[in-house]
């Protein structure tokens, strides 16, 4: 019989005895002698089990969680079994252990996708959620409507392909509070800085003649406020002229009331510390943060009260008696 007969009489098999589940098509049905899935069966999944019922994996992980003494650097240090294997199978890779260099290979790649997953999870979800929040408050400021209020606010997320998702405003009803009250101090310093310019003595009767630490302290508060709530240099020009217009007999009771009202009360007529005073605050600070990173000086110890002799030699350097 011809190809021809054969293709004729499949098609009208399948037109008199129809194809479907248990009746494939003639064309895709299996050899016989030929097993239709050679593989076998697959392997069922296993179980998804918690803890509890793995006391094996669980008291590894607790072995693993110990804290241990080592020796490093010539002092004795605490860490975790797993930071301690960790530790040693890369200085055994430094030394040019091919088989810890392998190891340390495949534990980094292994470490950096997980991390890569991780963050791109975070990073989605938080770029919906600004998403979402800003078209409501666009949504909001087309109605003519008050702007909803968000914590997060939309615009203190930074997402990052490395870090994930960076905050740089409030997350929760109390740190909005903390906000607020920034908000206030800027806003109080930067009238301070007009009555200190139109002060040449203090209460107590002592020259003053040396203006501008509030307004430096302000600048700097600005650095810890959201991006979204600082002000552009047209703001500061503006709030210095509208504060500096204003009568030093009403200065004086203003500041009086905000100094109050943020919680740090001062005296009526109250002027700032003299800006050398300040600048050589912030010149000692910067020195001791240098030397606590080259190691040289210890601030917890002086925190205690006990300053040894790189301690007591660093406060004669710097006038701090």
């Amino acid at each position: 019989m011809s190809a021809e007969g054969d293709g004729n009489d499949d098609i009208k098999r399948q037109v008199l005895f129809g194809t479907g589940y248990g009746k494939p098509p003639m064309a895709t049905r299996f050899e016989k002698g030929r097993s239709g899935n050679p593989a076998g069966r697959p392997r069922r999944a296993a179980p998804d089990l918690s803890m509890a019922e793995q006391p094996m994996l669980g008291a590894v992980l607790k072995a693993a969680n110990k804290k241990i003494q080592m020796i490093e650097g010539g002092k004795p240090i605490e860490l975790s079994a797993r930071d301690a294997v960790a530790q040693k199978i890369f200085v055994d890779a430094i030394k040019g252990n091919a088989r810890s260099q392998g190891l340390v290979s495949d534990l980094i790649t292994r470490a950096d996708e997980a991390h890569a997953r991780e963050m791109r999870q975070r990073n989605e979800l938080w770029e919906w959620y600004k998403a979402a929040k800003t078209a409501q408050l666009e949504d909001a400021k087309r109605r003519g409507e008050p702007a909803p209020s968000f914590l997060p606010h939309p615009d203190d997320i930074v997402t990052d392909p490395h870090t994930g998702p960076r905050f740089v405003g409030p997350v929760d009803e109390d740190e909005q509070r903390e906000l607020e009250r920034a908000l206030q101090l800027r806003e109080t310093l930067i009238m301070q800085d007009a009555l200190d310019h139109k002060s040449t003595h203090r209460p107590d009767g002592r020259q003053f003649n040396d203006p501008g630490a509030a307004m430096v302290m302000a600048m700097l508060l600005e650095k810890a406020i959201p991006p979204r709530l600082r002000l552009s240099d047209i703001e500061w020009i503006h709030r210095q002229f509208k504060y500096e217009g204003i009568s030093k007999r009403t200065l004086l009771k203003l500041l009086f009331t905000a100094w109050r009202k943020i919680g740090r009360p001062r005296q009526r007529g109250y002027l700032s510390l003299d800006l050398r005073v300040v600048k050589k605050w912030f010149e000692d600070f910067g020195a001791m943060y240098q030397e606590v990173q080259a190691g040289n000086l210890d601030v917890d110890a002086m925190a205690r009260g006990e300053f040894d002799h790189a301690a007591l030699d660093f406060m004669e350097r710097r006038g701090l008696h």
